[in-house]
């Protein structure tokens, strides 16, 4: 710790242009804190007392007798109804949801098939959704909050089906973020759920034959790493860190948490013995139907723990043969001590009309419903930017002289038939040609240029991520060829400076993922929820290869104390925006997809609505992504929606299409952007884009 704030000192104090982010909370305890006097680092337990929030949640929660856990979480999201505008007024949760057993639950489970109509009701009531906390309280706010959406009936409590959809769907989404961020992981999650599933059934056939006492619901595994006599020491010592690492892989990951504090060390025949207690996250094995009751657990060590840590695929097999019966910890349990209400108790008035949910100063809240058109300009401040988009003929273009053309050698067709387009109707002094490492299609669209008699000067496109020479006052960007950050800087460059310029959009003849590839997904849709066709569609949507990048545009930065709000894309290649909204938290997001029935839209949308259910504030708007003047209008309406009424930090993300990414950059020149995000892959795989050539698109953008 001294050598590295040594180097911090060093680099910090030399250097003007130096800083350090610190990655993590105990960093920030151990570097950025002072005693109260601001002489001595901070000391734990002396000045400060850290805890595991998550570790203190699921304490209570499991908590055997009186409701303890169930009270406390009932505390909670009577707290959170005040910031959820939908919440209908002086009703409690355990009024709306009603509540059920834990053994109800668990025998509706066992004794009902997998299409049966008993299966689709068996998670309900505000003793499922407390057990369902394994820490994970964020996530039990979010299911709370998506049952009431869920819910337009008149009658108390909400019925039975739709709860158990909210469950159902939920852990749908998490085990997709899962599977987007490891397969592996999904599989580990998935079998642990699949096991506990299977023991559940066969236990209650065990029951039926007077051969059990009751229902067998794991919910725990304990593992024991421990280092046997080696023949080669060092070699087992890299085993055990080897077990430890993936194990500290399955808890960063959310699979597991740790119940029961840190590690235990023992010995066993003078070798060292580590002792983990694991609990499984509840919320990933909503979708294979688990028990909810923390009864039972696993217990594993040796070659069946490194198998089961090495290889899910065998994961289930090995968790079966490993099954070790009751948890002996004392204070554990169902958390079932409250009785019932009598449902002729509980209040059957009409929900509440629900607020308008909009952005107000100082609270970030919408509902994710789409505004209504006509009360726009009347709730939102301030004046819209004065924006003119005209969509120019070929003939109006046909010798119309500029100082600069911007072209990019890409290697769609699209890019080629732009380019002979413009070298045929435009009269430039000057054309600058955007270069990438793979030529493309140099070959022609040089060729186009110099027929015509025009020098070509040539620019890396690694030189314009970050910006773009200066084009003069009459210019045309043709964004056909050009990555969306050297669109987004051409275009703000332009109209920051010039306030007006021509861009030219040569659409393509099909685009990838194809339609014909999309349909036989679509044509199954029924029965299936988004988060499995999205992993499915994954199979699909390969264009480009990760980890992703994401890069910052701007230089300006917001304001840390300011609340933060996206305005994001969301093109059929979904991944990027995904990417970006896990690795930066937002107050709220607005999300913008293609509209219409195509499959292609379809996917899109279906992305947008995973989403808006995955994060709080979310908002999903359908808007064509060719329809520029809409696409400005809408990005400066949301502006003043989230800058100007709510005085959050606006940032835009560039996962779209070209002619979004224009639009993001028209606003960026009038108004406070705080920061512009582009999210580059690893690799493209240039045979998965747009293939052939459509028409070619001219528009002029003025400002005033």
């Amino acid at each position: 710790m001294d050598k590295i704030e040594q180097i911090f000192s060093a680099l910090l104090f030399s250097n003007p242009v130096c800083a350090f982010k610190f990655t993590s909370e105990w960093q920030t305890i151990e570097l950025g804190l002072r005693s109260p006097a601001r002489v001595h680092p901070i000391r734990i337990d002396r000045d400060v007392s850290v805890f595991d929030l998550g570790s203190v949640v699921h304490n209570i929660v499991k908590r055997r007798g009186k409701g303890l856990g169930k009270n406390f979480v009932e505390k909670i999201l009577e707290q959170r109804a005040a910031h959820f505008a939908g919440h209908p007024p002086s009703i409690k949760p355990s009024q709306l949801l009603g509540d059920v057993t834990l053994e109800t639950v668990a025998t509706e489970i066992a004794g009902s098939g997998e299409t049966s109509n008993a299966r689709k009701k068996v998670y309900r009531g505000l003793t499922c959704l407390a057990n369902v906390c394994v820490g994970d309280i964020g996530d039990i706010i979010k299911l709370y909050e998506e049952i009431l959406k869920a819910s337009d009936q008149k009658a108390l409590p909400i019925p039975a089906e739709v709860q158990s959809q909210c469950f159902q769907d939920i852990s749908a989404l998490r085990l997709y973020d899962l599977n987007r961020r490891r397969v592996g992981l999904m599989r580990s999650a998935k079998a642990f759920a699949e096991a506990s599933y299977e023991l559940l059934v066969r236990s209650a056939k065990e029951v039926a034959r007077g051969k059990e006492s009751r229902l067998r619901q794991y919910s725990t595994v304990y593992v024991r790493v421990a280092s046997e006599v080696p023949s080669d020491r060092d070699e087992t010592q890299r085993l055990d860190e080897k077990q430890v690492e993936q194990l500290r892989d399955l808890i960063d990951a959310g699979v597991f948490v740790f119940s029961g504090g840190n590690p235990r060390t023992k010995t066993k025949d003078s070798n060292p013995v580590q002792q983990f207690k694991l609990s499984y996250r509840k919320i990933y094995g909503l979708a294979n139907f688990i028990g909810l009751s923390d009864r039972d657990r696993f217990e594993l060590s040796g070659a069946d723990l490194q198998e089961w840590l090495s290889n899910p695929d065998t994961a289930k097999e090995i968790l079966l043969r490993n099954q070790k019966g009751e948890i002996d910890d004392e204070g554990e349990g169902d958390n079932e001590g409250i009785a019932i209400e009598d449902e002729a108790n509980v209040r059957s008035e009409p929900f509440g009309t629900a607020k308008t949910a909009g952005w107000a100063q100082g609270q970030l809240k919408f509902e994710v419903t789409q505004p209504e058109e006509e009360a726009k300009e009347e709730t939102l401040p301030g004046l819209p930017v004065k924006i003119e988009v005209m969509s120019i003929s070929e003939e109006a273009l046909t010798g119309r002289s500029f100082d600069t053309v911007l072209v990019g050698i890409g290697f769609e067709e699209r890019t080629l038939a732009s380019n002979q387009a413009l070298a045929r109707l435009t009269v430039p002094l000057k054309v600058i040609a955007v270069v990438y490492p793979n030529p493309g299609q140099r070959n022609g669209i040089l060729r186009a240029w110099v027929d015509k008699g025009r020098a070509i000067e040539e620019v890396a496109y690694a030189d314009c991520i970050y910006g773009v020479p200066d084009l003069g006052a009459e210019s045309l960007i043709d964004v056909s060829g050009l990555a969306k950050p050297a669109i987004f800087h051409a275009v703000r460059k332009q109209l920051t400076k010039y306030g007006r310029v021509v861009i030219c959009h040569g659409a393509a003849e099909t685009y990838y993922p194809l339609q014909s590839d999309l349909e036989p997904l679509f044509s199954a849709e029924s029965g299936r929820n988004k988060p499995e066709m999205l992993a499915e569609l994954a199979k699909v949507l390969k264009g480009e290869d990760g980890p992703y990048e994401p890069r910052r545009l701007l230089s300006e930065g917001g304001d840390a104390l300011r609340k933060r709000v996206l305005l994001g894309y969301i093109s059929p290649k979904h991944e990027r925006i995904f990417e970006l909204l896990q690795m930066r938290e937002y107050d709220g997001i607005e999300l913008v997809c293609g509209e219409g029935d195509d499959p292609r839209s379809k996917v899109a949308r279906l992305a947008g609505e995973v989403l808006i259910r995955n994060y709080p504030n979310a908002r999903l708007m359908p808007i064509s992504s060719n329809d520029l003047t809409r696409l400005v209008e809408h990005a400066d309406d949301t502006y003043r929606a989230l800058y100007g009424t709510a005085g959050a930090s606006f940032e835009v993300a560039l996962t779209g299409s070209k002619l979004q990414a224009v639009a993001s950059a028209v606003v960026s020149a009038k108004r406070k952007v705080a920061q512009a995000w582009y999210v580059s892959p690893k690799n493209f795989d240039s045979t998965r884009f747009s293939k052939g050539a459509g028409e070619v698109h001219f528009y002029e953008i003025r400002l005033s």
